[in-house]
């Protein structure tokens, strides 16, 4: 079985970067609904957004999010794909751009990483232990 990839319009960029912080592919993008159902069609990725009408334009692998807080929206998402929320051990993806990271080495007391892409560093932070416990939260709902 294949990991996910999902593509969401110009109303989830909050989502979009979490869902890259789990290790996801998920590509955002703020192109009008047509240029979306196009690229769509030329690819295997769940569309996420906060538009009913793309949805309906878009029966199959469609998630509408109905949620403006990104703790809802990743609870929407589950509940709809089934999808499993897990931090990597090592990050995976830029949550700028979604390309890969690299290792690069430990600063300090700090393992650091770069964006293959757009040279974006990143190492485990606040902010990881943030998410952390949002995810934590979550999975604890769906007793997992």
């Amino acid at each position: 079985m294949t990991e996910p990839c999902f593509l969401a319009d110009a109303m989830l960029g909050k989502l979009t970067r979490y869902l890259r912080i789990l290790g996801y592919s998920a590509e955002y993008t703020q192109e009008e609904d047509s240029k979306i159902v196009q690229r769509f069609k030329k690819s295997r990725c769940i569309i996420l957004t906060r538009d009913k009408f793309l949805c309906q334009r878009l029966p199959r692998n469609c998630v509408y999010v109905n949620s403006i807080d990104v703790k809802n929206q990743l609870i929407e998402l589950k509940l709809k794909t089934g999808i499993r929320y897990e931090l990597p051990i090592t990050p995976k993806r830029c949550s700028l751009c979604n390309a890969p990271l690299r290792r690069i080495g430990v600063m300090g007391d700090r393992e650091v990483w770069v964006c293959t892409k757009c040279g974006q560093p990143y190492w485990r932070g606040s902010h990881i232990r943030r998410i952390e416990n949002v995810i934590r939260e979550i999975n604890m709902m769906f007793g997992e």
